[in-house]
């Protein structure tokens, strides 16, 4: 008896209706369905081939990217590579990535309170307000996917034609010694360095752009960089180094937090005078570390030089209802 030799699986099995083959999932589904649509996409343009010489192999690579098409088509998903192991990663499911940050600024100008005995004062020039005479004034304001990251308010004092307009004036003589008596943050206070610096930039830190219409407790600090100082700052002491839960602080050489009020959608007061017995920050956690004027004086050189008594107050308002940072809780 003459043997039969098997027939393989090609183009007369599934020519007829490749697309109801693939659904139905017939020749083990997917490997199966995608060999059966590359052989009838060869085979139906078959004289097309031998009128031109080709090898059936080249155009399965030519063909690659049209067969793709066609299972797309198809409601499928094909393999990355003809003849490769299928389209076993149809069903896998890839995470999505995480959202990017986007970060808002929302500008703002900025007055400063001349009273008596304030240590930081204005330099008689008016507001300073974002985008004139080189002043950047801004909320600003990081999230990812819609949910709030970090944020805080930033006053910076730069040049117009290389020259400088605008100042911010800290006093730190000898009467504004925030370490008399001596502490063990500054054991001789009376060997502080005084005078009177220039700040370029003002940074409150954290939460401030989008709190409520409240009153907390935060922290940051003024830079006031010198020819042989680039790094120096009067910093008070900053929230964002606080133990989760804890309303404690870490170390920042005895500084005090100031206050940070939210008196409306569109304005800020940022002060050291005290108002209340008792703060929270952010996180709406009671605040045990001390709320003052007493500001640290790091070099950016040398660590630190020591307390200073800075009293200050400083009003921060958006430039416009219509863009400003919003209300939180």
């Amino acid at each position: 008896m003459r043997a039969v030799r098997p027939q393989p699986r090609s183009l007369h099995t599934c020519s007829h209706s490749p697309t109801k083959l693939c659904r139905n999932g017939d020749d083990s589904a997917a490997r199966g369905c995608y060999n059966c649509l590359q052989t009838w996409a060869i085979r139906s343009i078959a004289p097309l081939t031998q009128a031109f010489g080709l090898q059936e192999d080249v155009m399965k690579r030519s063909w690659s990217p049209l067969l793709k098409v066609l299972l797309a088509t198809f409601g499928l998903v094909a393999a990355a590579t003809v003849g490769g192991s299928g389209l076993s990663a149809q069903n896998q499911k890839q995470s999505a990535p995480k959202p990017s940050y986007v970060t808002t600024q929302y500008p703002v100008q900025v007055s400063f309170d001349n009273t008596t005995g304030y240590a930081i004062t204005p330099d008689g020039k008016g507001l300073y307000t974002h985008g004139v005479d080189g002043v950047s004034a801004y909320m600003k304001v990081t999230t990812q996917g819609g949910a709030f990251i970090d944020g805080m308010f930033v006053l910076e004092i730069g040049t117009v034609r290389n020259k400088v307009i605008r100042r911010i004036n800290v006093n730190y003589a000898g009467a504004n010694w925030g370490g008399d008596p001596p502490t063990t943050c500054d054991p001789d206070p009376w060997a502080n360095p005084s005078g009177t610096l220039s700040a370029t930039t003002v940074q409150v830190l954290s939460y401030i752009p989008v709190m409520g219409i409240k009153t907390i407790a935060g922290g940051g600090g003024f830079w006031t960089p010198t020819a042989t100082d680039a790094g120096a700052v009067f910093r008070f002491r900053d929230p964002l180094l606080s133990i989760p839960g804890s309303g404690n602080y870490h170390d920042a050489h005895c500084s005090n937090l100031f206050v940070i009020m939210r008196d409306s959608a569109t304005q800020w007061t940022v002060t050291t005078d005290t108002n209340a017995a008792q703060y929270f920050d952010w996180r709406n956690n009671p605040v045990s570390d001390p709320v003052g004027s007493t500001a640290s004086f790091e070099s950016g050189t040398s660590g630190s030089f020591g307390n200073y008594n800075l009293r200050f107050k400083m009003t921060i308002t958006c430039l416009s209802a219509l863009k400003c940072s919003p209300v939180g809780n």
